[in-house]
């Protein structure tokens, strides 16, 4: 072991893999469903072993042509006015040339509207429209300047943090399209511009009939048959993966998961494509909740890391999220049997793969599995390869936050100074000087985090033990609309301790002042404000014995 440890440092630090391929040319058509072309379409290509981000206009005929300087695993958004955008993987590995033929479905609330707004671009104000006739709604806007940007949005309100319906409209001079996404939401990436001709005002209308009908979708083939293969696969596994039932109860939960694994393992055993199966096994453990059962999930496993190659494109488009491809190994590691074959796939990767976002990502993975197996002088060795090669990723940045032995946020250190505003009464600060004398616990959460959602019944515990001891709880929610966390405690669980809401604006100033890497993140601080614990030492039942030792402590 400390020869293979040693031999990954001087390969890591030494040479990064480097590879020289041939350009890939791609070309094909993107059409509404009736094979028809659509009035504005664009095809957007992002990540890639060199971060690639590339938009390829496509034509009036609906054809596109492109170059990829080296193979790959892309995303690939396939987009269209009043389309719902398609995003797939794009997968290439020794291929010259490729053709895709694609056709996307229209929207689907867009012809079913309840009020409709202009959004103007200039300034996100938003303007009710009127029902003028059947499918036919109207608004008369002011003329500022020679020409007007606008979309239509369904609904007044919008979210901070979920996508927003929204649309082009039917009325235009011309389309323009926003390449700064985010191309994955269901937000339209065009919008309608009008020339004013310097008339103080302009009459918008919008026409439903104008609208794609009812069109199936989406579909796309291609040459080699394998990459649409691909893409079919992903989809697949990720409306299973919706299928699940999460509200029904625990046993509706696991019947749903347990059959929709259980149609993708036959699908997998089925497979005769190398590649395509290989897919097929990380889309698995990637879109389908584990159950209680782990027998085929151990045999799935192993399978994966023993015929998935190391340099495989696979692992590019899995690092296209800054915590994809760790994310998908801690999955693989769950339920695999034995520590020998990871150890061995992670040290490969780091070798071998030539996407610097991949290796970044294992050594990740590889120092946090280190820690759970108490191998410290592995886990310091990845901690010191990720800072050396990969200083300035996010990934190197959140390994810090964790490891970094000067790190703030720890045991004996100072709570950072902060300063909220309470969620059940606007009116009220909740600030670090507010709790003086008192031992809490701040809770980061939200409520789309199953994690943090299992933990509550512990807090709730705690609450009720320790709160005639003075003990408070300030639960901070990431990535919710006010709505979300109304309903939560109204529905699921009333919470009955102090709480707030992190706004957009402010996500990432709060994250980085509690060196937050992922949720939940508890942190118990004691009455003169010095942190006792954080993280898993809070996790579970220990949060009662921390908190007890606290106040035995004190006494």
């Amino acid at each position: 072991m400390q020869k293979s440890i040693c031999r990954l440092a001087v390969v890591v630090l030494m040479a990064s893999p480097t590879l020289s391929f041939a350009q890939i040319d791609l070309s094909g058509t993107l059409l509404q469903a009736n094979g028809n072309p659509m009035a504005a379409a664009h095809l957007v290509i992002q990540n890639g072993p060199q971060d690639t981000s590339l938009v390829v206009p496509v034509n009036s005929a609906g054809h596109f042509a492109f170059t990829l300087d080296e193979p790959g695993g892309y995303g690939l958004y396939a987009t269209g006015v009043h389309h719902e955008t398609l995003d797939m993987p794009l997968i290439l590995t020794d291929q010259k040339k490729v053709e895709l033929h694609i056709r996307l479905e229209e929207n689907s609330f867009a012809l079913s509207p309840d009020t409709l707004y202009v959004v103007l671009g200039a300034s996100d104000e938003a303007v009710q429209m009127q029902r003028v006739e059947d499918g036919k709604y109207a608004v008369r806007l002011d003329a500022y300047a020679d020409t007007l940007a606008y979309q239509i949005r369904y609904g007044y309100e919008p979210s901070e943090w979920r996508s927003d319906k929204i649309l082009a409209g039917t009325m235009q001079d011309r389309l323009i399209f926003d390449d700064s996404g985010p191309f994955w939401d269901s937000e339209g990436d065009y919008f309608s511009v009008v020339d004013t001709q310097a008339e103080t005002f302009v009459d918008i209308t919008y026409d439903l009939s104008a609208l794609p009908q009812h069109e199936p979708g989406p579909s796309f083939t291609s040459d080699p048959s394998a990459m649409a293969r691909i893409a079919q696969v992903y989809l697949e596994v990720e409306e299973r993966g919706r299928r699940i039932d999460f509200d029904g109860g625990f046993l509706n939960f696991m019947n749903s998961a347990s059959r929709e694994r259980g149609a993708v393992r036959r699908q997998i055993a089925l497979e005769q494509d190398p590649l395509v199966r290989q897919w097929y096994l990380l889309r698995y453990f990637d879109d389908l909740p584990a159950t209680l059962w782990p027998r085929h999930g151990r045999r799935l496993a192993r399978e994966a890391l023993e015929s998935i190659p190391a340099d495989s494109p696979f692992w590019s488009y899995e690092a296209w999220s800054p915590v994809g491809a760790s994310n998908l190994m801690h999955r693989i590691a769950r339920r695999l049997k034995g520590q020998e074959l990871l150890s061995s796939y992670v040290r490969q990767v780091v070798e071998k793969h030539p996407d610097p976002d991949v290796r970044a990502q294992f050594l990740y993975f590889g120092l946090y599995s280190a820690e759970s197996e108490g191998d410290e002088k592995t886990k310091w060795l990845y901690y010191s390869v990720l800072q050396d090669s990969h200083a300035d990723t996010r990934t190197a940045e959140w390994a810090r936050r964790d490891f970094d032995q000067d790190r703030q946020l720890q045991a004996g250190n100072p709570v950072p100074q902060f300063s909220f505003v309470s969620f059940d009464d606007p009116t009220v600060t909740i600030t670090n000087v507010d709790f003086q004398g008192q031992v809490y616990l701040i809770d980061f959460w939200g409520t789309w985090c199953a994690p943090c959602i299992k933990e509550i019944p512990h807090l709730e515990e705690a609450y009720d033990r320790f709160t005639d001891s003075g003990f408070e709880i300030l639960s901070v929610a990431f990535l919710d609309d006010p709505e979300d966390i109304k309903q939560f405690r109204e529905n699921r669980y009333s919470m009955p301790w102090l709480h707030t809401r992190v706004t957009r604006e402010d996500d990432n100033s709060i994250r980085d002042l509690f060196e937050i890497t992922g949720f939940p993140r508890p942190i118990l601080v004691d009455e003169d404000g010095f942190i006792l614990a954080t993280d898993d030492e809070l996790r579970g039942n220990k949060l009662l014995d921390v908190i007890d030792a606290a106040y035995e402590g004190a006494r």
